[in-house]
């Protein structure tokens, strides 16, 4: 974990299956977790936000210590964007 180089060797041959299943899940867990605070607040679509930009940056900080591809940061942004809209859509009632 010390060594940049060994992660970035390592992010080079993990599969991209398993890279598109980290991305998945980050999605899966923005929209679930967005839910859930939207449920537990009354329906108020704030709270889904605050839960997918907390989860988002915890994203981007995994991110920044072990080095990704772009298209991962790209996707990253894309699908905790869409999934907290979805969440707010389907649940918020503000």
């Amino acid at each position: 974990m010390n060594d940049p180089e060994a992660l970035k060797e390592l992010m080079r041959i993990i599969p991209f299956e398993a890279k598109l299943a980290v991305l998945i899940a980050w999605g899966f867990g923005t929209f679930s977790g967005s839910a859930v605070a939207i449920n537990v607040s009354a329906r108020a679509s704030w709270p889904g936000w605050l839960t997918a930009f907390i989860l988002f940056g915890l994203a981007l900080w995994t991110m920044t210590f072990i080095p990704h591809p772009d298209w991962m940061l790209f996707g990253a942004t894309c699908i905790t964007l869409v999934s907290a809209i979805a969440a707010a859509f389907i649940w918020a009632q503000d």
